[in-house]
């Protein structure tokens, strides 16, 4: 279950991630007003999506910090927002990275730990199994560009 990053730390990939994201989402726009021709389609419809994730990208970060400073296991739950406000704007690169991270913060605070390692073992487990399910879901969108193709 371990990822590691290419040599990057995760605050370091997570910075990267929060950048490249706004990025594609303004690259998006630009392609979506060409390509329809539309004018009244300006950045600032987009500014909540990009508020909404630049926040959970942040508390994110709060979450990775404050797992490595108590050893602890981060809590899932802004790393599911995170994913789903990526999902939602099609980011599909920025959700698989958002899941990978989050499982090898969980892999780093277990492989930390050296007592009550079962039932510690068996928590990390289930809070990683709805981000495995993600990461398969993930790939499915990837090859069929987000259209069930079994169902036409």
């Amino acid at each position: 279950m371990l990822v590691k990053f290419a040599g990057k730390s995760e605050m370091e990939s997570l910075n990267y991630m929060i950048k490249h994201s706004l990025a594609n989402m303004n690259l998006v726009l630009n392609l979506f007003q060409n390509k329809h021709n539309l004018s009244d389609i300006k950045a600032e419809n987009l500014n909540p999506n990009r508020a909404a994730l630049k926040e959970a990208l942040d508390k994110c970060r709060r979450e990775i910090k404050k797992s490595k400073r108590w050893n602890i296991l981060p809590s899932p739950i802004c790393f599911e927002h995170a994913a789903m406000l990526s999902r939602q704007n099609k980011s599909y690169q920025t959700e698989i990275k958002i899941c990978q991270l989050y499982i090898s913060l969980v892999d780093e605070c277990v492989s930390k730990r050296t007592f009550i390692k079962k039932r510690f073992e068996r928590r990390a487990l289930s809070l990683c199994q709805p981000f495995n399910a993600r990461l398969q879901n993930i790939e499915h969108l990837n090859t069929t560009d987000g259209v069930d193709v079994r169902h036409m």
